[in-house]
């Protein structure tokens, strides 16, 4: 598990913050190899071991693609996306097309700038990420303001059913905010793809799982795809301060994130649980959901 805090400066360029993170994520442990956009006195990596991603494909200088298998050996992507000034995306796909350099089966909102990290070029800000092959987890502030937008989370799951296999086609990918994976009533995150309960398969965009970890007291009803006419239904386990490894189709979320008590803690908080360090996430600078993702 590696985590990064990365302050950049007034003036940094959005390819350097996105070549930056991409060195991170495919790494770099020693902040000296990072750009001049980064504040390196300030800035800091801690790592255990690197954070596990390969570069796919360099795109342009805005624009860089970060892949990493599963426990099966299905590979997941990532294009790295500052093309946008004030927001550093993280578009997930199912595949990814080198040659001309296009995603196949690119997950629900992940593409979205209201489901993007803010950054400010100008003034300068902050990134905080925790990384492995398992989970990219990130979260922006700029000045004293924590993303509204985020932390974005690209995870994995496990597969237990009997459906769910490699051979199939069926990737273990996950994507979510955090507004969306701790929902109240209605907790959702997307994948590239997934079974319906009619046996087909739906791909590509609108592809959703109930996200299962909502931060106050929901109900089986709400959790279930009820509105969603087609999809497979699954009934999750809700319980506060646990593991956020309740079902997902059956599977457990992967990469050693935690759910914490709502309503407690701030972003760039710290928590520590049998001896490991975690940072809490929240949804912006007011949102009442809490997730503790991996520090040292």
């Amino acid at each position: 598990m590696a985590f990064l805090y990365y302050k950049y400066n007034a003036g940094a360029t959005s390819g350097d913050i996105n070549s930056d993170i991409a060195l991170f994520c495919t790494g770099a442990t020693d902040i000296n190899a990072f750009s001049a956009s980064c504040d390196k006195n300030a800035s800091y990596i801690i790592a255990d071991t690197p954070a596990g991603w390969t570069l796919y494909d360099n795109v342009d200088q805005n624009k860089r693609v970060i892949a990493a298998p599963d426990v099966a050996g299905v590979m997941k992507y990532v294009l790295l996306d500052t093309g946008v000034a004030g927001y550093f995306q993280t578009t997930v796909c199912g595949s990814w097309d080198v040659v001309n350099n296009v995603g196949g089966n690119k997950v629900t909102n992940s593409y979205s700038l209201t489901y993007a990290a803010d950054i400010n070029t100008a003034s300068g800000g902050e990134l905080w990420i925790s990384a492995n092959a398992q989970l990219l987890a990130m979260q922006g502030r700029v000045s004293t303001t924590w993303s509204a937008n985020g932390p974005i989370y690209v995870m994995e799951r496990q597969r237990i059913n009997a459906w769910d296999t490699a051979a199939r086609g069926y990737p273990t990918t996950l994507f979510a905010k955090q507004s969306k994976l701790c929902a109240a009533s209605y907790p959702l995150c997307w994948s590239p793809r997934m079974m319906q309960s009619n046996q087909s398969s739906a791909e590509g965009q609108y592809v959703p799982y109930t996200a299962c970890a909502p931060w106050n007291n929901a109900t089986v009803l709400q959790a279930l795809d009820a509105n969603l006419a087609g999809k497979h239904a699954m009934l999750p386990f809700f319980v506060f301060a646990s593991n956020a490894d309740h079902n997902h189709l059956g599977g457990k979320i992967l990469g050693d994130i935690y759910q914490t008590t709502s309503g407690y803690g701030n972003s760039g908080d710290e928590v520590v649980l049998n001896g490991k360090t975690y940072v809490v996430f929240r949804d912006g600078n007011t949102g009442n959901s809490r997730v503790a993702v991996p520090k040292y």
